[in-house]
């Protein structure tokens, strides 16, 4: 069987590229066939870890043809990008033109038994409209549903294609909901697939309980993120605790990366950016950390947590929806977790400017509570994690595979 995947971004950078360069190892080991079209500048170098040989069909931006940043799900990605809702006609044609002849490409030459695409957005549109009778699955990350409500203007070009698909998995039951209402899907015609970690790469480590307290943050720098409100709330326990530093993971571009640097350059307490980090940089980080703290205010499900609840660190993160249901009732029951009561939100993702306050002192009280418990050896539920592995991610989407024998 033959796998076409598709990702209009850069993989590997954000959450959805980390699942798709996740998966395509355990599809090779399952002796499916692959082929990916991603988007990518001319200059990027991208090799996929496969165990069998891989088609690339690379869509590349910053060109004669497609003269502009790779486009991203996020209005801030982690590398330059352009934004959706900024696409004047001219752009949106060349994007499509792009995509359509590399699609095209790909289906004459790999001869796809299955698409299998990453986000519900223009491009699973796309490959809808090519390829009518070409079984078609899609990954919904979240952010879909986020960028509907910036670029309604694009509905007339997405919606009739996306009621089409014949199959889409969504992390939890809260996003299926979603799908279902936004964007007219049939109930039937969603499952729940969840999320994964690299149980090879996140793994636990003893720790110095005497030694300053690690705080570590992995994600976007975004005040989507809520970092400014996390600035706030570490200057806040500084002035009565001094016996801790925070680590940031992750970058950004434009203005709000620029800010939130500038912001966090005027804070007191201990701190370091350690910029975009490779996985496996990410986990040796964690295993030397304590405390992870995630203040995002709009999430699909944030990978991350489990990443380091695997190596053993507490987690402070907003009471996000479908955040519960997705880690179960074993890890939180754990005590390992404190949620923070998402603020009062307009626009999906950000704060009503009378709640920030609130949140803050709310956002500060959990990190006070949780470092009250840090000197405890906190219990690594590893067996409650199995479910959230990659290789048991990839068993919930295979079962709904096609078969092409039976075609």
């Amino acid at each position: 069987m033959k796998i076409l995947h598709l990702l209009a971004q850069i993989p590997g950078f954000t959450g959805s590229g980390i699942y798709l360069r996740s998966i395509i190892p355990l599809a090779a080991s399952a002796g499916y066939e692959q082929a990916v079209i991603c988007g990518i500048p001319r200059e990027l170098k991208i090799v996929f870890d496969s165990s069998a040989p891989l088609t690339f069909y690379p869509v590349y931006f910053e060109t004669a043809k497609l003269p502009f940043p790779v486009t991203g799900m996020s209005d801030v990605m982690p590398y330059p990008s352009s934004r959706y809702r900024d696409l004047s006609p001219d752009m949106l044609s060349q994007w499509q033109n792009a995509f359509q002849e590399r699609l095209q490409q790909a289906i004459d030459e790999f001869k796809p038994d299955l698409i299998l695409s990453h986000h519900l957005w223009l491009l699973t549109a796309l490959a809808r409209q090519m390829a009518p009778s070409l079984p078609l699955y899609a990954i919904c990350h979240g952010t879909a549903l986020r960028q509907q409500n910036f670029c309604p203007h694009f509905a007339p070009l997405i919606l009739p294609q996306l009621k089409n698909i014949d199959l889409v998995f969504a992390l939890n039951r809260s996003q299926k909901e979603k799908l279902s209402n936004s964007f007219a899907i049939d109930p039937g015609r969603i499952v729940i697939s969840g999320n994964g970690y690299n149980e090879l790469l996140f793994y636990p480590q003893q720790r110095d309980a005497s030694r300053t307290k690690r705080f570590v943050y992995a994600g976007k720098l975004s005040y989507a993120k809520g970092l400014k409100e996390l600035f706030s709330a570490l200057e806040f326990l500084y002035k009565t605790d001094k016996n801790f530093r925070l680590t940031l993971c992750g970058s950004g571009a434009g203005e709000e990366t620029s800010h939130i640097r500038q912001i966090a350059g005027q804070c007191r307490f201990p701190h370091e950016f350690k910029g975009n980090v490779t996985q496996e940089d990410l986990a040796e980080i964690f295993r030397h950390s304590d405390i992870l703290i995630l203040p995002s205010y709009y999430e699909g499900l944030p990978l991350v947590l489990i990443e380091a609840l695997a190596c053993g660190l507490r987690i402070i993160v907003n009471d996000l929806p479908g955040l519960k249901e997705w880690l179960g009732d074993k890890i939180i029951q754990s005590g390992l977790i404190d949620f923070v009561p998402l603020p009062e939100l307009v626009n999906t993702d950000e704060p009503v400017p009378e709640k920030v306050g609130a949140y803050v002192a709310d956002l500060s009280s959990a990190i006070k509570t949780c470092l009250s418990k840090s000197n405890q050896e906190p219990p690594v539920h590893l067996e409650s994690l199995k479910s959230h592995s990659w290789a048991a991610v990839f068993e919930r989407l295979q079962k709904h595979f096609p078969d092409p024998d039976n075609d």
